[in-house]
């Protein structure tokens, strides 16, 4: 449906479609010169006689675009403009031989890859890297907006990923600063999920916080599994499980966390898991800055040439082709 700019003007159409009414019917209504015989009226009804009418017509028509053209007609388009203030996050992934843990089913690691794959797709707006560590950090994706890439990567990691075995904690925060550096986004975040103690790498975890913090970077750690002896897979078809004391390094977690701006959580079960990382997913929302604009392409132009071809057509055809006699 043709918009119009200034709607107002085509008020003007009922004055303009009142004089043509009137003007033809003038035209109808004049006098002609008297003939003695309706025979000789027959006889001069010519082609010019027959087609005078088109002369109001032709003034009707250039009124008729001229109003049309004032009434600025054309096509509205409505937009918006969306700045995003995300959020860049790498997530650091413990795959060291503890997290087969049996405490959160089937155990530690696939629980966790279950829930951050459920937590990257809800960062729509974000992007996400990988970071994973045992004895040794790995980067495993940069920082992406494409979630599925990240997902998939997320399920085919397992405890073959990383050959050292040990718990390498400042070398994962390490690596993960260093693929947010250079990020320019609102919101840069290290979501560190472990279940040990740091017991390998050259890199102490509070140093590695002290840069994260000096970086604008803050982490949010998750401790997993619970307190107390953990069943653990042996491999072996009589003697299934083993049963071996948990060791856990809570209050590193805590302060590393702490020291950044971020939040140190508990995940002792796959419930309160899926709580923690909901709670960091509601810390950490994107913002955004939306500008709303309206364009208007004018198309007028046509019926403003329209309205000057007849308004010419007009004069010539009253001046040349129908010239009266006084």
């Amino acid at each position: 449906m043709p918009e119009f700019k200034n709607a107002v003007f085509l008020l003007l159409l009922l004055p303009v479609a009142a004089y043509y009414v009137y003007f033809r019917s003038k035209i109808l209504s004049e006098s002609s010169v008297l003939f003695p015989s309706g025979k000789m009226i027959k006889k001069k009804k010519s082609i010019f006689r027959k087609t005078y009418l088109t002369v109001p017509l032709m003034r009707f028509l250039a009124l008729f675009f001229a109003v049309i053209a004032l009434a600025r007609p054309g096509k509205g388009v409505n937009y918006t403009e969306i700045e995003n203030y995300g959020v860049d996050i790498v997530i650091a992934l413990d795959l060291s031989p503890s997290m087969q843990g049996m405490d959160l089913q089937p155990n530690r690691l696939s629980a966790a890859k279950e829930i951050v794959s459920r937590f990257i797709a809800n960062r729509e707006n974000d992007r996400v890297g990988l970071v994973i560590f045992a004895g040794e950090a790995y980067l495993q994706a940069p920082l992406t907006s494409d979630k599925e890439i990240i997902r998939e990567i997320v399920s085919e990691t397992d405890f073959d990923s990383v050959e050292t075995d040990g718990t390498a904690i400042g070398e994962a925060i390490v690596m993960s600063a260093a693929r947010l550096k250079d990020s320019k986004a609102q919101s840069r975040v290290i979501l560190l999920l472990t279940d040990g103690v740091n017991n390998r790498g050259v890199v102490d975890p509070g140093t590695a916080a002290l840069a994260a913090k000096e970086l604008g970077i803050k982490i949010y750690s998750v401790g997993i599994g619970k307190d107390g002896k953990v069943a653990y897979p042996t491999g072996n078809a009589i003697f299934s499980k083993r049963y071996v004391q948990n060791e856990f390094d809570e209050k590193l977690l805590k302060s590393i966390s702490e020291q950044t701006g971020g939040k140190y959580y508990r995940a002792a079960d796959k419930d309160s898991f899926e709580k923690s990382i909901s709670d960091i997913n509601m810390l950490e929302k994107s913002r955004y800055k939306v500008k709303k604009y309206y364009d208007f392409e004018d198309n007028f132009f046509p019926f403003l040439a329209a309205s000057v071809i007849f308004f010419f057509a007009e004069i010539i055809l009253r001046s040349v082709v129908y010239r009266k006699i006084p």
